[in-house]
């Protein structure tokens, strides 16, 4: 039979414009490469208020093409094998090898057109991050910039001096590297539009709490692009603005991600990039997956409480904090990445990838879940170890949880047939029953 709709539901009218913002970053990038401004390549999707004090500048990651190739693996695994045929195994991070594949095929010469960037900048998203980077510099015989994040593991309040003198430095070298003049007022506004950004995201995000939720991952699986790539933008500042207001408005109105909401999921952990179709698998039982902290921290900024609890952080201008000089710039970076004195921040994966289990229970209980499918990407082993710690509590605690390996970005090793057995699974010992779905929206991640 098919689905009863329990509430109202339609198309989010901001996904026109966030499709095509995504096409402008890469018309943008063209663009400014083409009139010899600054060329940054890497997962440069932190600090970017940072880059912009040189001005209008292009980032480029190690792999332009990894969208396309996550719906392509025949591309995708063209990438690996290039890789593994220049001496690298499997036993490293899925993301990171399909980038340094890309590299070696030339895919990132071709987004250049030829150009060499005017450097590397990598923040430290993990370990292996920087020694994707130094890679990236030999392949590309260009400098190599890396920030250290040192206390992102423990508790306990943040190095924030130590952090901005490693900021003072890097704009140096920035400046040595270019020859050009670094605009501490460019910086400004962008930190002001970075953290306006983030803390917006981190407020629509916060309204997934809601019954029924107003998005689904589904839906901030796409949403949150625009955020992660260029946040340090005024209209990017607006798009999120007109977000909020809209998913405001669908919460006021009872409006529905998907029009059923049987069961609430959050999912956790890394995404099977080459398979996002399989966001879709709870519909088939009337549920939906209504967050979880990986797109809540891409790139949302949040109050992480001793108690567990994530609220979205107080921008830095509500606190009365000064933004006139560039060292106010550099430690309103490090606090809205970090945190500070009193705060922590699950920011980018930064923390998250330390969540504990409190953190895991209070999301379960103020997103109202039911359940919860966990990510175990076993090449993360600093994420795998923190989630076996997670899945026992939630065992002990009496919560549904199935975990399987998404292979976050290999399709090779990535066991299809298993991984819906395993969530069907669960949805039916919480009591669902398999059935009709109704005609998705069109709107989906990608």
């Amino acid at each position: 039979m098919a689905v009863q709709t329990l509430y109202p539901t339609k198309a989010l009218e901001c996904w026109p414009k966030m499709k095509e913002l995504r096409r402008e970053h890469h018309r943008h990038n063209t663009r400014v490469q083409e009139s010899g401004g600054p060329v940054v390549v890497g997962i440069a999707e932190q600090f970017l208020a940072l880059l912009a004090g040189l001005g209008d500048y292009a980032t480029w990651q190690y792999e332009p093409r990894f969208t396309a190739c996550m719906r392509n693996h025949e591309e995708a695994i063209s990438n690996f094998e290039h890789l593994e045929a220049h001496g690298y195994g499997r036993d490293l991070c899925n993301s990171l090898r399909v980038h340094m594949g890309g590299i070696l095929r030339g895919h990132l010469h071709e987004a250049l057109k030829g150009r060499k960037p005017d450097f590397v900048f990598q923040f430290e998203i993990c370990p292996f991050s920087i020694k994707t980077a130094l890679f990236a510099g030999e392949q590309l015989g260009v400098p190599v910039l890396t920030l250290d994040t040192i206390g992102r593991y423990r508790p306990g309040p943040i190095d924030t001096p130590y952090i901005v003198d490693q900021l003072q430095e890097l704009i140096e070298r920035m400046e040595q590297i270019t020859g050009r003049p670094y605009d501490d007022e460019r910086l400004l506004e962008a930190t002001r539009n970075e953290w306006d950004c983030s803390v917006l995201w981190a407020e629509i995000s916060d309204l997934t709490r809601k019954v029924p939720a107003p998005i689904d991952y589904r839906h901030m699986q796409s949403l949150r692009i625009p955020v992660i790539v260029d946040r340090d933008k005024p209209h990017i500042v607006a798009f999120y603005r007109e977000m909020l207001d809209e998913v405001k408005d669908r919460v006021a109105k009872g409006i529905s991600a998907r029009g059923f909401e049987d069961a609430r999921l959050l999912y956790e952990g890394f995404m099977p990039f080459h398979n996002v179709s399989m966001l879709r698998w709870p519909e088939r039982y009337g549920a939906i997956f209504v967050g979880g902290g990986f797109t809540f921290t891409s790139f949302g900024s949040w109050n992480l409480h001793e108690d567990g609890r994530w609220t979205p952080a107080v921008r830095w201008v509500d606190r009365g904090l000064p933004l006139r000089t560039r060292e106010d710039a550099l430690r309103a970076l490090v606090d809205l990445y970090m945190g500070n004195d009193t705060e922590r921040r699950p920011f980018a994966n930064i923390l998250y990838i330390r969540t504990r289990p409190e953190e895991q229970m209070c999301r379960i209980r103020d997103w109202r879940a039911d359940g919860v499918v966990m990510g175990v990407e076993r090449r993360c082993r600093v994420q795998f170890l923190v989630q076996a710690e997670q899945i026992t509590v939630m065992q002990d605690n009496g919560i549904p949880v199935v975990d399987f390996d998404p292979s976050s970005a290999d399709p090779r090793e990535f066991d299809e047939v298993q991984a819906y057995s395993r969530v069907s699974a669960l949805l039916e010992g919480m009591g669902l029953q398999k059935r009709a779905i109704a005609e998705s929206d069109g709107q989906d991640s990608d």
